[in-house]
């Protein structure tokens, strides 16, 4: 456990070295590119950081670890590549209820510090955990049912985000 706790600790001291970094480099041609390939790894690390609290809070997981990583992360990618495509690329969100959350976001004096997509990152990590939470016990009784509804979870989330970062690559 304490080799996990300090390899997150040196994610996230990476995850800031990158930051800044990339906060040095405009936004077009290889800065672009570097700012899609830091969304992916800070999600990555998220989903990490995420999963090791889950089982700290409530246990293991009865899931297998690829499955909850999927679910986990592809939700992740969702959230991190929105964040970036509307506060740093300026995107705009096509999704009702996301565009209802960034509303109310923008209106909180919070939003001039971290972008108006925080209260959406936040909402989307809670739910996520929830699922996987809510899930988790449905895999020692129909295990098979139980990862193919995580398997469907976890494509609602991927597919926007792989779809995100592919519309910020070529755009």
């Amino acid at each position: 456990a304490p080799a996990v706790v300090t390899a997150l600790v040196g994610l996230a001291a990476t995850l800031g070295v990158l930051g800044w970094w990339l906060a040095q480099v405009p936004l077009a041609g290889a800065g672009r590119l570097g700012l899609l390939a830091g969304t992916v790894v800070a999600a990555l690390v998220v989903t990490v950081g995420v999963l090791v609290a889950i089982e700290r809070v409530w246990g293991p997981l009865q899931m297998t670890p690829g499955v909850a990583t999927v679910v986990v992360g592809g939700h992740l990618l969702d959230a991190a590549s929105t964040a970036v495509g509307v506060d740093l690329l300026g995107y705009t969100e096509r999704t009702p209820l996301s565009q209802l959350l960034m509303q109310v976001a923008a209106a909180l004096p919070i939003t001039e510090a971290v972008g108006v997509t925080w209260l959406f990152v936040l909402v989307k990590l809670t739910l996520v955990v929830v699922i996987v939470r809510l899930f988790d016990p449905g895999v020692r009784a129909a295990p098979t049912q139980t990862h193919l509804l995580l398997l469907l979870v976890a494509a609602v989330g991927l597919g926007p985000g792989v779809h995100n970062l592919l519309l910020y690559l070529v755009g």
